[in-house]
């Protein structure tokens, strides 16, 4: 009997210390955080061609709560209205999405992220012309978010603005990035510096 008692005693020791060693990784709850944004995108991306609308990602302003969350371009439409495109700002206002998982997402206390917009190739005038960026930003300064400010369109062409988003942990060097170039599907690339 004795025997057996330090027997699930050495057992139950063993396990513990297993388990210990098995925490998560650093890397991969940073990778982790990243192909959810990837999803919720392309998730996105996947809706706008279904539903021939507009979204954008719309990251916080907030520096002290870090985090993202998906808009949508809804017109305020009269009865006179017709053919309204991107661009025309007059009409248009972002709205938010309330339903999982395009709603605002913190991001856990440890992680960051840069935005940066690229310059790409894309067919579509949205990205191409002065006047029609002008526009895209004046929606932007109108759309009445004032926690968040949408940055990268999803358009219903499926095109999506050029951009690179690198993620950071407070304690690691390596960095994941997520990207698109303007017309491919949103990457994920992992950099070790």
């Amino acid at each position: 009997m004795l025997e057996i008692l330090i027997v699930l005693v050495i057992l139950s020791v063993m396990a513990s210390m297993l388990t210990v060693s098995l925490g998560e990784n650093p890397i991969d709850e940073l990778e982790r955080e990243a192909q959810r944004l990837q999803a919720v995108m392309q998730m996105a991306a996947d809706e706008a061609l279904l539903e021939g609308a507009e979204y954008a990602l719309a990251p916080s302003t907030d520096r002290k709560q870090p985090g993202y969350r998906i808009v949508r371009l809804t017109y305020e439409l009269d009865d006179d209205d017709k053919g309204l495109s991107l661009a025309d700002s007059s009409k248009a206002k972002w709205q938010p999405i309330e339903k999982a998982p395009f709603d605002f997402y913190p991001l856990p206390e440890p992680y960051s992220f840069d935005l940066e917009l690229l310059d790409g190739v894309t067919n579509n005038s949205a990205f191409n012309s002065q006047e029609a960026r002008q526009r895209l930003q004046k929606l932007g300064d109108k759309s009445g978010l004032q926690a968040w400010r949408p940055e990268v369109l999803i358009l219903s062409s499926g095109e999506v603005t050029p951009f690179e988003i690198t993620f950071y942990h407070s304690d690691l060097p390596q960095q994941v990035r997520v990207f698109n170039e303007g017309l491919a599907d949103i990457a994920l690339e992992l950099n070790t510096p």
